[in-house]
């Protein structure tokens, strides 16, 4: 499975019951059941979708980054993901 909005995997644990966000932890922090997970944001993939969730997965956090980016007086920018989007169509996107 796997969350849409960020590109985050889950995977089945060796319960067959519970899932887990994967991580390079090997140990499992929390453990979510299937009637948790069946709602509008999660989907079950496969292993052919890995490159895209991965794909969506670093324009979120490179989103979040850019967000996030200071303003100079102590506070962020802050921005939607649709005017990240728009700015890097345009080849405006800047780091900071």
């Amino acid at each position: 499975m796997a969350r849409i909005s960020d590109g985050s995997i889950l995977k089945l644990n060796k319960d067959k019951k519970t899932y887990s966000f994967m991580s390079s932890k090997s140990e499992i922090s929390n453990k979510y059941d299937f009637e948790r997970l069946n709602n509008p944001y999660f989907t079950d993939i496969t292993k052919r979708d890995f490159p895209r969730m991965k794909r969506i997965h670093d324009e979120y956090y490179e989103f979040l980054s850019w967000a996030n980016r200071s303003d100079g007086h102590g506070g962020i920018k802050g921005g939607t993901i649709e005017e990240y989007r728009e700015l890097k169509r345009n080849n405006e996107f800047r780091r900071s």
